[in-house]
């Protein structure tokens, strides 16, 4: 097992495939909203041509994202694992390769369903709020309950053994 993870993303023509598949969209599609002909647009996602700087601004526009992304999304940056035993290396890439494998793209995508999920788990507290509140009340009643009734019993045994003695 090496002692580095390595990321590193693809190229204008992968990033385009990339960003189309997710969007759901046909050669076709995309071309139209660009204002060219699916050829033109096929020769980008293939690498064979390379989209001009008027071209790269509706790609970014088509695809929401920046210009940056489209040209440089070449990240790469190395963890030092080496100092780790190999069962920590293992347990470390395995829990952080399907991130570094992402696109930047399916990044985002897993962020928004991250705070999609942090919503709905607020508004399940905010809708079941009285539920909660009367379970909570519940268990202080029962709480202070049983103590009573310890309490009532401890004093019982305490007059028992008094008149025993």
């Amino acid at each position: 097992m090496g002692t580095t993870a390595v990321v590193r993303n693809g190229n204008v023509d992968a990033a385009l495939k990339v960003l189309r598949q997710k969007a759901k969209m046909t050669q076709q599609q995309v071309s139209e909203l660009l204002n060219t002909s699916r050829v033109n647009y096929n020769r980008y996602e293939l690498g064979t041509s390379e989209p001009d700087i008027e071209m790269l601004k509706r790609l970014s526009k088509v695809f929401n994202v920046s210009i940056d992304f489209l040209v440089d999304n070449q990240n790469e940056f190395t963890i030092d694992l080496s100092n780790l035993s190999n069962t920590k290396k293992e347990l470390i890439l395995t829990k952080i390769n399907p991130i570094l494998e992402a696109t930047e793209f399916e990044c985002f995508e897993m962020y928004q369903q991250m705070i999609e999920q942090q919503t709905r788990f607020e508004q399940f507290m905010k809708e079941n709020k009285s539920v909660i509140e009367e379970y909570e009340e519940m268990q202080r009643k029962s709480d202070k309950a049983l103590y009573n009734k310890l309490k009532k019993l401890a004093r019982e045994q305490k007059l028992q053994k008094e008149d025993e003695e």
